[in-house]
Formats: structure tokens, C-alpha cells, sequence
């Protein structure tokens, strides 16, 4: 589990060199589960949005068709 504050960024490292990378905060908690688009600010970097418990979903695409997944459990505090 990580800790960001609400409008933070983050920055997804990966060994190689990716065609395209898509993140999400999910709300599991929903009566529906919620996912949320991250904004992309440069690249491999988002800002987070919006505040709660969520899950943190990374989808990232190399060439040769590979497809890396990763989910995290993160928590996006409000700032006061």
C-alpha cells in the first residue's frame, strides 16, 4: 500500500521502453465498481485524482505484443 496526496504525480519506471502506458485508480468499494482515467502529464507520468482508498491499475504494452499488468492498493488523501 502507498501513501499520495490528491493532485500528486507518479511515475511508472519500467525496464524497457513502452508503446503505451494506461493508469487507473478503481473503486472496488462502489455499489459499482468506479475506475478512474489517470491524466497523463509527461510520459509515464500521471497525476493522481480522486481522493479515497483505491487501487492503483497500470497497463503497459511493449513491442512483440507484450502486455505488463500491476495493481496496487494506494491511498489518495484530500489536501486540506
Amino acid at each position: 500500500e502507498m501513501t499520495v496526496e490528491e493532485g500528486q504525480t507518479i511515475t511508472m519506471k519500467f525496464e524497457g521502453n513502452p508503446s503505451r502506458v494506461q493508469a487507473f485508480l478503481t473503486d472496488y468499494d462502489a455499489d459499482v465498481p468506479v475506475r478512474y482515467p489517470l491524466e497523463e502529464i509527461s510520459k509515464n507520468t500521471f497525476r493522481v485524482r480522486p481522493d479515497g482508498i483505491k487501487t492503483l491499475d497500470v497497463q503497459a504494452a511493449f513491442p512483440g505484443n507484450i502486455q505488463v499488468f500491476y495493481s496496487t492498493l494506494v491511498d489518495v488523501v484530500k489536501i486540506s
